[in-house]
């Protein structure tokens, strides 16, 4: 395991050399994928692009999703990853940039990164409570996200509203930039209004905005965002625009119909005309809050010209894995925030018997199952037009499974 790293990492380090693109690096406790998704549509007004989706705790994916091999990194092998970098490279054009997203799975992790990798542009969305069994404290999560920072060479760009990421532009040598919706962010957020139904053609209710640097402003509309809280990922990447010279207008532009990555609090259609909020991919306590608020937030929709409102709002909710001696503790206030939330939560998973137990004191209806595949089992047939249903838990639970179960026609 040890040497399969190192060869991959020297590989991916002889091809930054050979190539020198634009390295952004996208890293914090959630959102990452959202952000990293926006700020792709807005380097391809000016680069061509490659973006790897969320490295998994793989030691070698980082090195991997440099070298464009976005495979599970744990099937790929030194020999099998060399041989396919070297294929890729004479068979294709090689990008010009280059989106990392960098996870903190444990202590020392970026640590270990930054001592090789010194990105042009770093972008950090937040500290939250992810990985606490092995971090203790979101001082200590913040501490290993200022690795990266410290190695940023051209621009750190942070998010303002974040009061733990405040010292990391006094710890590196690059240019500080910050987004957010405070009046001293450098890129803010000045108006998010919700789009009633049906605006710009479509069913659901995305958001207006409206963003201002010091010299310019710019609005825009993304009918299929439905998350509030996913609105300050499209500022961070209009923040990376701003630090590249691209006009905020334009910008912006590109970020026009722009949908959050699968799994990441994004909308689809489920069986007999129910709606399906997909955060399946890996939710973080924090990310997980912020879904079951769009669960409450989404407007109840007319499902078709004749049809009834959707009035049934459906939590379905698994474990968050790695929360240490918070575990107990987040789960059950999950499980309170759900019974506010939604007429039925089910609780999938042993860890979200806590929660399931909180929901249900506070006067919820609730279940629990030990798989997503008995989740479904149960709550597929009962499906109606009527529901909005809301899926989310930690990578471990594969709650996608239940997402797909849900969608197939």
């Amino acid at each position: 395991m040890i040497f399969r790293k190192k060869i991959l990492w020297r590989r991916a380090l002889d091809w930054l050399k050979t190539y020198h693109p634009l390295v952004i690096a996208v890293t914090g406790t959630y959102g990452k994928s959202t952000a990293a998704a926006a700020i792709e549509r807005v380097l391809k007004t000016k680069y061509t692009v490659r973006w790897t989706p969320e490295a998994s705790p793989d030691p070698a994916a980082i090195p991997l999703a440099i070298l464009g091999l976005a495979d599970d990194p744990a099937s790929i092998s030194w020999y099998r990853g060399l041989t396919r970098s070297f294929a890729r490279e004479i068979a294709s054009e090689e990008p010009q940039a280059l989106i990392l997203e960098i996870p903190a799975h444990r202590p020392g992790d970026l640590d270990w990164i930054a001592r090789r990798l010194s990105p042009d542009i770093t972008v950090v969305t937040n500290v939250g409570t992810a990985n606490l069994e092995l971090f203790v404290s979101k001082e200590n999560i913040a501490h290993e996200l200022a690795s990266l920072a410290i190695a940023t060479k051209g621009t750190l760009i942070t998010n303002h509203d974040d009061v733990l990421l405040h010292a990391l532009p006094s710890l590196s040598r690059a240019a500080a930039l910050s987004y957010g919706t405070g009046a001293e962010a450098d890129v803010k957020l000045t108006r998010a209004n919700r789009l009633p139904a049906g605006q710009a053609g479509q069913r659901e209710a995305g958001f207006a905005l409206e963003i201002k640097t010091h010299r310019e402003m710019a609005e825009l509309l993304v009918p299929r965002v439905i998350a509030r809280h996913q609105l300050l990922s499209l500022v961070a990447a209009l923040a990376v625009g701003h630090a590249l010279k691209i006009p905020l207008v334009t910008s912006a532009k590109t970020l026009y119909g722009f949908e959050p990555p699968k799994g990441r609090t994004s909308l689809a259609a489920g069986r007999r005309g129910s709606r399906i909020i997909d955060d399946s991919a890996n939710a973080t306590p924090e990310s997980m809050q912020q879904a079951l608020e769009t669960l409450r937030a989404l407007p109840l929709l007319r499902q078709g010209s004749g049809g009834q409102a959707s009035r049934r709002r459906i939590a379905v909710l698994g474990d968050i894995a790695r929360l240490g001696r918070e575990e107990e503790t987040i789960h059950r206030h999950l499980g309170r925030q759900a019974a506010q939330t939604a007429n039925i939560v089910i609780a999938v998973g042993e860890s979200m018997r806590w929660a399931g137990t909180a929901a249900l004191q506070a006067g919820a209806d609730v279940h629990h199952f030990d798989r997503p595949e008995d989740a479904g089992a149960w709550l597929e047939p009962a499906l109606t037009a009527e529901d909005t249903v809301l899926i989310s838990g930690g990578r471990e639970m594969y709650m996608s499974r239940l997402v797909e179960r849900l969608t197939t026609p």
